[in-house]
């Protein structure tokens, strides 16, 4: 059995594997599209603020922007795009970076670069200008940061500084995770009949003899720029149950056809497979309370489940009768016999919560709890189980909460 099990895992977690490859394989999202939708929101705050700037300065350009220290945002070509967002203003005269070059060259002056009050102010008061806007650049993680000030030439003062920043909320993220699964708090069970005496037998799958399940997950998380307090997602979970111990039932009595009484003592085993499609919407803890760390995820989702069930049965039993002191007597005795039955693949739709705790962007926990309730066939409906018992056609059933915690690494595009 224990061969059997880690062969099974085996096979789950290597195929796990090549769907998580295959599908970072098609994740196209490129890095700098995110970067320019972060430049692109910060940009868009600053043309409100420019009434801030004193009436008397008019004319103005951008002097420099310094770059983020790992030199990600090309900063001539946000130098251009800044200076479209104050000529849009209707405000300020803006003298774009090529004729502020060339007026530059006609004085025998260059841009150093640098950020220098003392030259800005020599500069401006040479060719002209009333303003020079400078600032510096900051990405962190999926956030961006432009710190802009502006200097009056006149009075060699900053007279606006100001912080605008823009986030990428468009994230996609691919996930494997292992953990723990339970069975349902209320098992599994089946329904049979000895000498037409009907026989429920609970089975605790998975619980017990404090046996733990490993559940298997590939998981994939998106976000949208459009809808800042939503991920949406989609689990696939595979999860083996099984008895190590076969449960008993013991001293089951009936009448057979011909009014002999017998007695069956009954062993069993009960295994499900589970594979289980969950797509979930989560909430952004960072997109409510804006903090920098996304660090709670709460959600609800659908468990679609496909559940795989076998039993192995074995049973033996006795005809006699019982004596004046109602004590049974056997007349003949039937060894052990053992059968084992399958059913056709049970699918269910169950409810579920629960909720990931992000250590980073790559690292988290999770723990959810779903609601399964179900009932199938036996795959064949002639079967029949061992030493005369009759297995019901359809009374293979399972009921419960059951609940899942692990740990998800995630790959972030």
């Amino acid at each position: 059995m224990k061969s059997i099990f880690r062969k099974t895992v085996l096979r789950y977690a290597a195929g796990f594997l090549l769907a998580g490859f295959a599908l970072n394989v098609f994740i196209t999202s490129s890095y700098a599209d995110d970067l320019d939708d972060m430049i692109t929101e910060a940009l868009s705050k600053i043309k409100p603020t420019l009434s801030d700037i004193p009436a008397d300065v008019k004319k103005v350009a951008v002097y420099t922007i310094e770059p983020d220290k790992n030199k990600k945002v090309d900063v001539v070509s946000l130098q251009d795009r800044l200076t479209e967002v104050l000529l849009s203003s209707g405000t300020l005269q803006v003298i774009d970076r090529k004729a502020l070059q060339a007026l530059l060259e006609e004085q025998k002056l260059s841009l150093t670069g640098a950020v220098d009050s003392g030259e800005m102010v020599k500069t401006g008061k040479l060719i002209g200008v009333q303003g020079f806007f400078y600032g510096s650049v900051e990405v962190s993680g999926q956030r961006f940061i432009l710190n802009l000030h502006l200097i009056d030439v006149a009075s060699s003062a900053v007279i606006y500084a100001k912080q605008f920043s823009g986030e990428n909320f468009s994230v996609t993220r691919v996930g494997f995770g292992w953990g723990y699964a339970s069975s349902p708090v209320y098992g599994a069970h089946y329904r049979a009949s000895f000498c037409n005496n009907w026989l429920t037998v609970p089975q605790d799958i998975g619980e017990l003899g404090g046996d733990t399940i490993l559940n298997l997950t590939l998981s994939y998380k998106q976000s949208f720029q459009s809808i800042h307090l939503l991920y949406f997602g989609v689990d696939i979970n595979v999860a083996h149950f099984f008895n190590r111990v076969p449960v008993d039932t013991n001293n089951v009595y009936g009448l057979d056809q011909n009014g002999v009484l017998n007695r069956c003592h009954v062993k069993s085993q009960l295994s499900l497979t589970q594979f289980v499609l969950k797509p979930k919407v989560y909430l952004s803890c960072k997109a409510l309370f804006n903090t920098e760390h996304d660090l709670l995820n709460p959600y609800l989702g659908v468990a679609l489940s496909i559940n795989k069930f076998s039993i192995v049965m074995s049973a033996d039993r006795d005809e006699g009768s019982l004596d004046g002191s109602g004590n049974f007597v056997s007349a003949k005795y039937y060894d052990w016999e053992e059968k084992e039955l399958s059913a056709t693949p049970l699918l269910a739709v169950a409810p579920l919560a629960g909720l990931e705790l992000n250590f980073t962007n790559s690292l988290s926990i999770y723990g959810e709890a779903a609601c399964l309730l179900g009932r199938t066939k036996l795959s064949d409906p002639e079967q029949v189980g061992v030493c005369g018992i009759q297995m019901e056609d359809d009374g293979l059933f399972v009921d419960g909460w059951s609940a899942n915690a692990g740990v998800k690494y995630y790959l972030n595009f």
